[in-house]
Formats: C-alpha cells, structure tokens, sequence
C-alpha cells in the first residue's frame, strides 16, 4: 500500500462509485447509494439494505457500465463526498492503516477492506456514521474496534480468520441488524471456533447471522435461540450436533433449505445434511428425515 499525501492523490486508488461521475453526470443523477457487495444475492444477503439498490435497478439508464459491485467502474469521484469506500491494498502495518484512515471523510457510511492482515481495527471508531464495515480477508484479526463510538453500524462482516475466538466486543454493537462469519471458497477447511455466541443474544437488533465457517466451542444452540429478532440464520452443518439442529428448528425457525438435507443424483454435495450427516442413498436419507421430525416434536413439547 501507497502513501497520500492528500485525499486527491487517493481518489484514484480506492474509492469508487456504482455509476462513474461522467455517466451521473449526463443522465442528472444525484443518488449516492451503496451496496453492501460481497454478498449472494441469490441467498438473500442484500435484504437489509434493499432501498439502497432500487433505484439504481430501475433506473432506465442501467447499464453494465452502472456497476453494482465493489470490483466495477471508475474511480474519479470526489472523496470528500464518498459514502463508501473500498480499501483495495493489503494492509499489513500500522502506518498503513493510519495513512488509509487519514484521507476518509469523518462522515463516511461504508468501509469495505479486500486484505486486511493487522490485529486490530483500533481507529474506525472515529467515523460515528459508519454504517457497514466488510473485511474481505481478515486472516490476523483478534479485536475489532469500539463499537460504542459507532452507534449506526448494521452490517459487519468478517472471511478468513481463524484466531478471533471471542465475541464479547460485538455485544457492544447495538444497532446491528447483520452480522457474518465467513470464508474464502479456497479455504473451506479453515473454521472459526468461537468460544461462545452469548455475546450475541445482546444484539436485540441483529435479524440475519451467517456463521458459515464458525464452530462453536461450547456446542450449546441455545445463545442463537435467544437473539430476540432473529429471522434469518446461514449456518455450517458441522457447527453444532444433529440434536441441536433440530432444537432450534423446534423453537425458532427452519434453518434455510441450503444448509439442509438433500441428495445430488448420485453423489452428495456440499452443504451436507445437518449435523453433517451424509447421505449415500434415499433411504437412509429417508430414515433421517423421520428421526429428525421426532426430535423436533420432541423439543416442541417438553
């Protein structure tokens, strides 16, 4: 990562809009929206943040030029008008990141880093606006930054990081109404194990948790049956037993159909079933199917 002297010097490096400033330009464009990237769409992950892309979508001068992704388009906008901001360099020293968080405007929503490999997000604390951070590849992380100075932020994301086991600092995080664990799709054998997700039955805001690439320590299911406004939940299959599957099942909602049990001709895929059951023929996958329905009319009744 470079230097700047100034936030002019910086403009072509890392910050970019969806519609470049010359087509915002010719069509009368005033909007500023962002997207929250890196999310599949065809998972649902944009939800949250939906009245930021409509009318980008239905704009009649919707082009594939009028990018929608953090990895497309122009980078000439004016920083000190930016609302988000795409980090594209490694970031591996602490000067680095002072350089980088120098030139943001203080009223900046949205921070997005695609290599971030320090210890700490100590620092992001001075944008009280920020809205939604995104650390594409956080394989050094341990502690994030202090939430209770950012009391807007509803969507935090995190891929590829092994190290940071405790989520006691998110339980600061008032406001988020997303949050997610992942990881890179080359390095599906690289979990997360989180001591607890206690922390997150304090988040009374939180409505969508992804924890794709989490084990939990404890293996207790209970601390996710008791996020008050839960309604979505994207979960490993080997996070937690068979049992405790079926109890959240019982008691919340259905965990979503992709993690769930099923059968591709022949061979199984991934996601397997839960529990991370495999299933080599119908039958067994049958016989499952009814061992999990008595469990769950277990715990409906106890």
């Amino acid at each position: 990562m470079k230097s700047w002297k100034t936030p002019e010097d910086y403009i072509d490096e890392c910050i970019q809009w969806h519609c470049s400033s010359d087509t915002r330009e010719a069509v009368g464009c005033t909007e500023k929206f962002y997207e929250l990237g890196f999310f599949d769409m065809s998972r649902g992950g944009w939800d949250l943040y939906a009245e930021y892309q409509t009318l980008c979508k239905t704009c009649p001068h919707y082009t594939h030029d009028i990018a929608l992704y953090f990895s497309i388009g122009k980078y000439t906008d004016n920083i000190s008008e930016s609302d988000t901001v795409w980090c594209r360099y490694k970031i591996s020293k602490k000067s680095e990141f002072e350089d980088f968080l120098s030139v943001i405007p203080k009223e900046i929503k949205a921070i997005s880093f695609a290599d971030f490999r320090l210890e700490t997000l100590s620092g992001l604390e001075a944008f009280q606006n920020l809205e939604c951070v995104l650390i594409d590849y956080a394989p050094k992380l341990l502690h994030f930054w202090d939430f209770t100075k950012t009391p807007k932020l509803k969507v935090l994301e995190y891929v590829s990081n092994t190290r940071l086991t405790n989520l006691n600092e998110i339980s600061e995080a008032k406001s988020l109404e997303y949050f997610g664990i992942s990881t890179l799709i080359s390095r599906l054998d690289k979990l997360s194990y989180i001591d607890s997700f206690y922390p997150l039955t304090q988040l009374t805001n939180l409505k969508e948790l992804s924890l794709e690439c989490a084990m939990c320590s404890d293996g207790n299911i209970d601390n996710l049956i008791n996020i008050p406004n839960l309604e979505k939940l994207w979960i490993s299959p080997h996070t937690f037993e068979t049992t405790q599957f079926a109890k959240f099942e019982a008691l919340k909602f259905k965990i979503y159909d992709e993690y769930g049990i099923y059968k591709n001709g022949d061979d199984y895929v991934r996601p397997l079933g839960k529990g991370g059951r495999l299933f080599r023929s119908e039958k067994s996958k049958a016989q499952f199917e009814e061992e999990y329905r008595s469990l769950m009319l277990k715990f409906k009744t106890q």
